[in-house]
């Protein structure tokens, strides 16, 4: 920046007491409302007059403004009039099919160019990753910080006890020799002391290692036919070979469902290599519940705006209580549980109250129900008086079609336009 002397220091100075007394008199104008100024943020100097303008932001001046959302415009994150673009990575929302959203299109800094974390065995080989196998095991050639394993690298990988090769210490095989060993001993096809072999050589992969340690897979030790230890895992076939087979390799396996190469979920293969469509019993991204076409989902498997048990009072609602329980004061019909409601709740016997057979609690006079015997007014006694079992807890006929609406029915009467053939509302 250039140095200001004598005159145009002075002349700065007064520009800047003229904006500091500018902002003062537009604070006591709207009685120090600070809201007035929030877009009154840029101070320019006018080329004409060289005067001082404190004016409105604007889109481009590298300042996000409060009517804006970023800077600066015409990026792929930003539009020409400071607006962010939705569903692009990059523009700091996480959008369906986005794992993450850090606002930028750079690698290394844990959210990647495609807006999938950047994380060793996603399958996605990414800057400071040596090899990427898809999984985050050691021991199958690729550490599980995505190194590469070898003998010799400098670092003491699985299945390694030193390095490097080649010393005293450490074997060819990144192995330490055993303790008992001495120079030129191994290789006298005679067995000694500390050592599991000698077949006379100090040959690798020939079933006695150049330090005479057998060689067998599932040894615990990278031998020089082998590729992973131990045998028989997700990662290392019986072989002590890796296994090829993985899901995000576009190659279908079994248990697979489909396999598109992809870790993302929402595309229609999951990041476990799942089918994801509604009704298939699982929550897929976009899905708000499971099964589809039910009193409280869609066939688009979007949960109902208006169902019994969503802790709100809709229309045609007498309470809502959050669940579909009898005998909590709000029934599974959403509909207040009291004796005179012309219902009969559960612990009643009969509706309405005060008649020659119905009593002020709404128990039954006379008649006994639930005494498993058929007593005059009584439809039905099948010895209980609980609900939904064909015989009520007033021991009425339960049937759809019956003029009342029974513990186990929506609606009454059936094949309505509203109700269909089993007494549940129609869609």
């Amino acid at each position: 920046m250039t140095a200001l002397f004598g005159g145009e220091r002075q002349a700065w100075a007064a520009r800047a007491l003229e904006a500091a007394s500018l902002a003062t008199l537009l604070l006591q104008g709207c009685g120090n409302d600070r809201t007035a100024l929030r877009g009154l943020t840029r101070l320019s100097v006018d080329a004409g007059t060289d005067a001082l303008v404190l004016g409105a932001r604007a889109c481009g001046d590298g300042i996000v403004a409060p009517s804006e959302d970023c800077e600066p415009p015409g990026t792929q994150s930003c539009s020409d009039t400071c607006r962010r673009h939705s569903g692009v990575c990059g523009n700091r929302v996480v959008d369906v099919g986005e794992q993450c959203e850090d606002g930028n299109l750079r690698s290394g800094d844990g959210c990647s160019p495609s807006c999938s974390w950047e994380v060793c065995g996603n399958g996605l080989h990414e800057r400071n990753e040596e090899c990427e196998d898809g999984n985050a095991q050691s021991g199958d050639g690729c550490s599980d910080n995505c190194l590469v394993e070898f003998c010799g690298n400098a670092r003491i990988d699985f299945g390694e006890a030193c390095e490097p090769p080649g010393t005293g210490s450490c074997n060819v095989r990144c192995q330490r020799p055993p303790a008992a060993s001495r120079p030129g001993q191994c290789g006298n096809s005679v067995q000694e002391s500390g050592e599991e072999c000698d077949d006379g050589n100090t040959l690798e992969a020939d079933g006695c290692s150049g330090g005479c340690e057998l060689e067998a897979c599932g040894n615990g030790r990278l031998d020089p036919a082998e590729l992973c230890e131990p045998p028989n895992t997700p990662v290392c076939d019986a072989r002590c070979f890796p296994r090829t087979e993985r899901c995000g390799d576009r190659m279908l396996q079994p248990p697979e469902q489909c396999d598109d190469g992809g870790a993302l979920d929402g595309d229609g293969c999951s990041a476990r290599c799942e089918l994801e469509f509604c009704g298939n019993a699982r929550l897929d991204v976009g899905e708000d519940c499971e099964p589809p076409f039910t009193p409280t989902c869609d066939a688009s498997c979007r949960r109902s705006a208006r169902f019994c048990g969503n802790r709100v009072v809709d229309a045609a609602e007498e309470c809502d209580d959050g669940n579909v329980l009898l005998g909590d004061g709000c029934d599974m019909r959403c509909e207040l549980e009291f004796c005179g409601n012309g219902r009969i709740d559960p612990g009643e016997d009969c509706e309405l109250p005060g008649t020659a057979v119905c009593g002020p609690g709404c128990l039954r006079i006379g008649a006994e129900c639930g005494n498993g015997s058929v007593e005059a007014p009584e439809e039905c006694d099948d010895g209980n008086t609980l609900e939904a079992d064909g015989c009520s807890g007033g021991c009425e006929l339960e049937a759809c079609g019956n003029g009342r609406i029974d513990a186990n029915e929506f609606c009454e009467p059936p094949s309505t336009a509203s109700c269909d053939a089993r007494c549940f509302p129609l869609q």
